[in-house]
């Protein structure tokens, strides 16, 4: 269940094209340090679109300065583990991203500011998924 919520999340991401701030993790407003709410993931291999109205769950990440990362699931700790942030390239494109690696999977920035943060599974058929801070 813990890697599906991963799935859905950055399949969800990956249907949105945004742009990504230079760097996620320093002490900005566009730090990805901070709790972030779900708020909807798009894509699967049908294109689905779901929402914590849909799907009757409450999600959110949580990310520290220390290099951890949790995810909930209404309210229940699913994953606590760390997290790192670097450079690279994804499936979307040659340009260079921001990559979160963290539970064995890795997604990409597609979008972050000091309010909004938008992620994506790194492969096809992936989810890419907005969040609100």
């Amino acid at each position: 269940m813990k890697k599906s919520f991963l799935l859905i999340v950055l399949i969800s991401i990956l249907s949105i094209s945004c742009s990504v701030e230079s760097n996620v993790s320093d002490s900005n407003s566009n730090s990805i340090i901070g709790t972030w709410t779900w708020q909807k993931s798009v894509g699967g291999i049908a294109g689905t679109t779901e929402t914590p109205e849909s799907t009757g769950i409450q999600k959110k990440i949580v990310f520290t300065s220390e290099g951890k990362v949790m995810v909930y699931s209404n309210n229940v700790e699913i994953t606590n583990t760390t997290y790192e942030i670097k450079k690279g390239t994804s499936i979307f494109d040659a340009d260079e991203h921001s990559l979160i690696l963290f539970d064995g999977m890795t997604y990409v920035v597609l979008f972050i500011d000091a309010h909004n943060l938008t992620i994506a599974d790194n492969f096809a058929d992936g989810y890419s998924s907005d969040y609100k801070r």
